[in-house]
């Protein structure tokens, strides 16, 4: 049965196919695996000599080969007779408004769940968790954007107060915003369970007139308007939109290689150039994002650093390797998405919304490993 996922992210090797073997070979050594295994393979390596004979046996057996450019799926290389998946694709397009609503309210409802778990972390003694806690169990139509406007103002003002380095472990326990070396970061509870702008459009600016002082958390909040999510705005917005858009490119991946088409989504509208499904699914991985700059921002307390530079890009790209809990595994976020879009696509072909599992941390909790 097909169905393996084969990710090639080697620096420099060599892919081709013998005696029906996908072969790879690349300075650590040749590694093989049947064909009649894999369901697609997929391409993020820097420099990948791909033989003539791969392409043709891939096509035999169906295999589709997704290659990509800074991790961004750029080419899908598909048999003839499957240049689309017919079954699949109707079934995506014919789904029921009831219950293309109910895949889209889990989503929401874990983004939101997400967004709470880590404003707790961030913010546990904050008085405004009350009014997010009760926007994420209201079940509004627009609690999205009611629990976004809440999360930011959360996450700004801890981005604020996060404290300068010379100020080392002398704050009280209710003020300690101490962040663990993100070296060693990990999200979940010690166990193990991904560019282009965010097309969603919540990029950010922190106004501060002080940047190294740290302002007391609850004083930061009360401030209010000191931080703006928008596409523009520079400084801590840029860091969220190339992390987003890290995290786009994972979903896509694994889109293309289960055989669903990004186009067609469940909320997103489509438009030219636009994948809306992969917008619709990466909502609830965001908040792994902005737990991700928030640790770069810890590191790098003075807002002048706050730039998508080469050191905070080789960080930020490494935010689908770290482990998390899923079900009853402990997976990398990148593999957590493939288990999530796998569930998604269950869902559509049967019908059965129950099958779409959003990921939500199990504990709640945002640790060091």
């Amino acid at each position: 049965m097909s169905y393996h996922i084969v990710s090639i992210d080697s620096a420099n090797c060599s892919l081709s196919c013998r005696d029906g073997q996908l072969l790879c070979r690349s300075a650590e050594g040749e590694n093989k695996l049947p064909l009649e295994d894999v369901a697609s393979i997929l391409i993020t390596s820097w420099s990948a000599q791909i033989h003539s004979e791969l392409f043709l046996q891939a096509a035999k057996h169906g295999v589709a080969l997704i290659i990509c450019e800074s991790f961004k799926p750029i080419s899908l290389v598909l048999p003839a007779n499957r240049s689309t998946d017919t079954l699949l694709s109707r079934a995506l397009l014919e789904l029921s408004p009831r219950v293309r609503e109910m895949l889209w309210q889990k989503t929401v409802e874990a983004k939101c769940r997400n967004q709470l778990s880590l404003a707790s972390h961030l913010a546990p003694k904050e008085a405004k968790l009350e009014g997010l806690r009760r926007a994420v169990l209201s079940g509004k139509s627009h609690r999205e954007a009611i629990c976004a406007k809440a999360f930011w103002q959360l996450f700004g003002a801890a981005t604020q107060y996060i404290p300068s380095p010379s100020e080392g472990e002398g704050q009280g326990e209710g003020e300690s915003m101490e962040a663990p070396p993100h070296s060693d970061t990990a999200i979940g509870k010690g166990r193990s369970p991904s560019p282009l702008p965010s097309p969603a459009g919540r990029g950010g600016r922190l106004d501060r007139s002080e940047p190294s002082a740290a302002v007391p958390l609850d004083a930061a909040v009360q401030k209010g308007g000191t931080f703006t999510r928008s596409r523009e705005g520079g400084g801590l917005n840029d860091l969220l939109n190339y992390g987003y858009a890290v995290l786009l490119s994972t979903v896509l991946q694994k889109l293309f290689a289960v055989g669903l088409d990004p186009t067609w989504g469940i909320s997103h509208a489509p438009r030219e150039r636009a994948t809306p499904l992969a917008y619709d699914l990466m909502e609830p991985f965001r908040p792994c994002v902005d737990w991700r700059v928030y640790q770069w921002v810890k590191q790098h307390p003075d807002p002048k650093e706050w730039a998508v530079t080469k050191e905070y890009r080789r960080w930020v790209t490494g935010f689908p390797l770290e482990r998390v809990e899923y079900l009853d595994f402990t997976l990398e976020i990148q593999g957590v998405v493939e288990g999530v879009v796998r569930g998604f696509r269950r869902a559509v072909l049967e019908k059965k919304p129950t099958f779409y599992r959003p990921w939500t941390p199990r504990d709640g909790a945002w640790n060091a490993g």
